[in-house]
């Protein structure tokens, strides 16, 4: 099983006095199962495994209400190798939000004491994906952790770079710059990264075959299988069904992605999803596939100044994939050679803009980006670390920075005066006073607790 962050916050979720029952969300795929099931071998004496999408019988078991006792007799009829024991033994509920009163009970397992829970769902986060008027959920009384395609730390431990990885991570902290042997090594893992991405399958099949062209066959499967899902929802008889409507507009949302972060301008344009598109129309569609775990949004800022939040303006934003490999996917085949041999033309320019979304994303800042007057002054990224805003500039073509200098140098114009900045290159570290270049790669080991200019 490849080494995943996320182990460690269920580690730590385990180790709370009086913890809630746990629910994993994120994209399908991305190995929820796979590390519930490997936390639950190593902490638990007894594991009791209920997939609702594959055995539906077990909805059944909450129709009685929620007495526990009750419940565990259901369960063990159903299946008599199961064991209950006080205290040692943990259910996971796998995809739960297809059995919506398994997601009521949560609260009672909870109040009883004796069982833990441990829950996966895909399409937990969509909003109105349950019509049941009945539906019941167990508010204040679960605790939740999204779940990610693989960073790029996590792709270079599958890649067996171990020593490689605490290399880079002590040249972030220290600040310092990268040995040249270790630099192009890391780069070149890095373009693979981008091409493979982080879904566990995938990489699966990069580590057992090294062939580009099965790596796209499945990245297209997935992405197959992920539209079978757009617009699927429970009706008010409990049944999954799909909108036909809202399916077509996440499907041409979707398509549309791609094509919109390759334009010059890459501000997100409903008018470019369709001819004659609206955002009234539309704006569910993004929705759901933010919730779904495929995109994120991005928003511009009226302003740099702290809490960025307070000045996002919500009519101006852009879509990224939340898997590199995915977005690469989603063009030609032959730009796998291409952003390999660094000959990728302006695609080049999205698939590391767009890495370096999720790389932040996974490591829990919320992402906005800063444009004025029509895109002629445009940062890629703004983020808060630690007191000051860090504006994040991407340069996979050339290494001339022109907006994060002109902001810099006149940060009063912009906002914050304590403006701080972030060159990505596919160069070595070099520091100045308030902007540090790095490489792209070191990104992955930059979380909320690094200071890089303390």
């Amino acid at each position: 099983m490849f080494y995943r962050k996320i182990y460690k916050k269920i580690e730590e979720w385990k180790e709370l006095k009086n913890h809630k029952p746990l629910i994993i969300e994120g994209l399908r795929q991305v190995g929820k199962t796979t590390i519930v099931k490997e936390f639950a071998k190593n902490n638990y004496r007894n594991v009791v495994y209920i997939d609702f999408r594959k055995e539906p019988k077990y909805k059944t078991i909450f129709d009685d209400g929620y007495d526990i006792d009750k419940i565990i007799l259901k369960i063990s009829a159903l299946n008599e190798e199961f064991n209950f024991v006080d205290n040692e033994t943990v259910i996971i509920f796998d995809e739960i939000q297809d059995a919506p009163k398994a997601r009521g009970s949560l609260k009672y397992f909870y109040l009883d004491g004796r069982y833990e829970v441990i829950s996966t769902g895909s399409l937990l986060g969509i909003k109105n994906y349950n019509l049941n008027k009945n539906q019941t959920t167990s508010v204040g009384f679960e605790s939740f952790l999204r779940m990610y395609p693989m960073d790029f730390e996590e792709f270079l431990l599958a890649n067996n770079k171990e020593k490689l990885n605490n290399v880079l991570k002590e040249y972030l902290i220290k600040k310092e710059e990268v040995d040249e042997t270790f630099h192009l090594l890391a780069l070149d893992l890095f373009k693979k990264y981008l091409v493979v991405g982080g879904m566990p399958e995938v990489v699966d099949i990069f580590l057992e075959t090294k062939n580009l062209n099965l790596v796209y066959k499945k990245q297209k499967e997935l992405l197959s299988s992920f539209e079978d899902d757009f617009g699927r929802h429970i009706n008010e008889r409990d049944e999954i069904v799909r909108d036909p409507t809202l399916y077509n507009r996440i499907l041409k949302t979707n398509h549309s992605i791609p094509l919109q972060l390759a334009k010059e301008n890459n501000k997100f344009q409903y008018s470019k999803i369709t001819h004659g598109a609206r955002a009234r129309e539309y704006e569910e569609a993004i929705e759901w596939l933010i919730d779904y775990g495929l995109v994120y949004k991005v928003y511009n800022l009226k302003r740099i100044e702290t809490p960025l939040t307070s000045f996002k303006d919500e009519s101006s934003f852009k879509l990224y994939y939340s898997d590199p490999g995915l977005l690469s996917a989603s063009f030609d085949y032959e730009i796998y050679s291409d952003l390999i041999n660094d000959e990728a033309g302006i695609y080049k320019g999205l698939i590391y803009e767009n890495v370096v979304a999720d790389l932040l994303k996974h490591n829990d800042f919320e992402l906005y980006y800063y444009s004025q007057n029509s895109g002629s002054l445009e940062i890629d990224f703004v983020i808060r670390n630690k007191k000051y805003p860090l504006l994040i500039e991407v340069k996979a073509r050339n290494n001339y920075a022109k907006s994060l200098k002109m902001v810099i140098s006149n940060k009063e114009n912009y906002g914050s005066t304590n403006i701080k900045a972030l060159k990505l290159y596919s160069k070595n570290i070099v520091l100045n006073n308030d902007i540090i270049n790095l490489p792209y790669y070191l990104l992955s080991y930059f979380n909320k607790d690094i200071d890089l200019f303390n």
